[in-house]
Order: C-alpha cells, then structure tokens, then sequence
C-alpha cells in the first residue's frame, strides 16, 4: 500500500518537472522568435531610404567648394549608421586642402562638416606650370596666373633639399611687412645656392639665417636707393661681409 502511494507521488512529480521544462522550452523559444523578429524588423527599418544621407551643410571652406567637400566625404545616399566617422574623416584629410575636420551626424539623413583647410604659403613654378604650396611643400592645386602676396619658388620639387629652404626663404619673407612676396622669384639647385630675385634685383641669399639675411638685404637696398646705384646682384650669404656688385660701366 505504502509503495503505491510513493509510486504515485513520484509520478506526478515527474509530471510537474517535464510540464515546467515544457513550458521553460516555450517561453525560450518564444524569446527567440521575438527577438530574431524585432532584430529583422530594426534592420529593415535601418536599411530603409529614410536614412540614406541627403543633407550635407558644411562650415569652414574658402578653397573647396561645398560640393567637392561632400565628394570628398563619400557619403551621399548611404546609410547614416553604417558609415564610421573615423573613415569619413581619413577621406576628407585625402584632400591635401584639408587640414582638420570634424563630423557630426543627425538623423535620419543629415551630417554636419567642418574643416579646417590648408594656407597656400608660396607658388611653385619650375616650368611652365604653376603650383599652389602649403608649408611643407606639398602640391595644392594648379593655378593659371602668379597670385598676389605669394612668392614663386622656381626650384623643382625633386631639388628636395634646396625646395625646403626655398620654402624656408618664402616663409620667412612672408613673415617680413617690407618684403612684398609678390615681387619675389626664389631660384637654386642646392642650399647653399639659394638666391633671390626681387623688383629685378639679383640677392645671393644661401642657406639659413634668413630672417637676419633679408634684414641685411633691407638695409643695403635702402642705401642703394639713397645714392641710385645700378647693381648685378647683392650678396648676403656671409655674416660678416655684404657684396654690392655694381653694373659696369658706373661708380
């Protein structure tokens, strides 16, 4: 009698575990589908036109139009989540023009774009063709016509070491109020070469000091001018020794 009601009990507790494990295994499942739903139903909302980027305004520009700016982003008519800003701003820094810039994204189709663009410091021109240059040299865009306030470097880029201080003259003469960059033609094919032709004059320059050297220059030109002496070249290569060679022929 004793082992049939133990049988018994054992069987409705059996009963009661595979009715729970059941019901477990429903309640899962259903999760599952729920989620798997939501998860298809969230991606489809997200991959839908309504956040495929079309409002681009952009700040910060003065060489780049807006549009090239935009182009250069690349992300017109894609979708908004799935662009990494990290790449979108290594595509705008592509653009030697670009010197910074800053996304951010509104949805569902809006970005915003600031950048901060290169300063052209002189023209390139050792040929034919005419460069606009940043500070390090780099090539930012050809341009027909000499432009005011830039000095024209004519020495070859591939001339890497005296390009640099062609650069280094152009920056420091930019730097100097009484020097009118645009009158100035920077010519060498090694440092030590460097020279300057400005209004006409011939200026032996060489390597380095420059801030000092041009303020040499400013001086002799400006006893130059007082006694209107016809010269060949100036020469301020050498601290302790300033050459005026005069045109033949005058005294």
């Amino acid at each position: 009698m004793t082992n049939g009601i133990g049988k018994k009990i054992k069987k409705k507790r059996r009963w009661r575990w595979l009715i729970l494990f059941f019901k477990t295994v429903v309640v899962l499942v259903m999760m599952v589908v729920t989620f798997v739903g939501a998860w298809i139903l969230a991606n489809k909302v997200i991959d839908s036109d309504y956040f495929l980027a079309k409002k681009f305004y952009v700040e910060g520009n003065s060489n780049l139009t807006a549009n090239e700016v935009i182009t250069l982003l690349g992300a017109k008519d894609k979708n908004i989540f799935w662009m990494n800003k990290k790449d979108l701003i290594e595509n705008l820094m592509a653009s030697p023009w670009v010197k910074k810039a800053y996304i951010r994204k509104e949805l569902p189709d809006t970005f915003y774009v600031v950048v901060s663009e290169t300063v052209p410091v002189a023209l390139n021109q050792p040929d034919k063709k005419i460069y606009l240059i940043d500070e390090k040299g780099i090539r930012l865009r050809e341009v027909r016509n000499l432009l005011p306030g830039l000095t024209v470097i004519k020495i070859a880029p591939d001339k890497k070491r005296a390009y640099e201080e062609g650069i280094k003259l152009a920056l420091a003469i930019s730097d100097n109020s009484k020097i009118d960059p645009s009158k100035v033609e920077i010519n060498g094919t090694k440092p030590e070469d460097i020279s300057m032709n400005i209004a006409g004059t011939m200026v032996l320059i060489g390597y380095s000091d420059y801030e000092k050297k041009l303020i040499n220059y400013l001086n002799i030109e400006d006893e130059i001018s007082k006694r209107s002496i016809s010269v060949e070249y100036i020469d301020v290569r050498f601290a302790n020794r300033l050459i005026v060679k005069q045109v033949k022929g005058e005294s």
